[in-house]
């Protein structure tokens, strides 16, 4: 989507922003640590942290309030 709306505008591909409230899941998103605990993450978190890597996603923690 970020690369077919930066075509059609003629901009730069920005990266995805995303907010997570888990700060385990932004650590891992960004430091992908292979070890026992997390040794049965599903594929999609390798995807994510080969985009947080190639500066495709951004990953910022929300702070939920309730």
């Amino acid at each position: 989507m970020s690369r077919l709306l930066g075509d059609s505008m003629g901009t730069k591909e920005m990266p995805v922003k995303l907010l997570i409230d888990n700060m385990s899941a932004i650590a891992l998103s960004k430091n992908l640590v292979h070890h026992e605990r997390s040794k049965h993450i599903d594929m999609g978190y390798h995807f994510l942290h080969e985009c947080v890597e190639a500066d495709k996603v951004e990953v910022d923690h929300i702070r939920i309030v309730g």
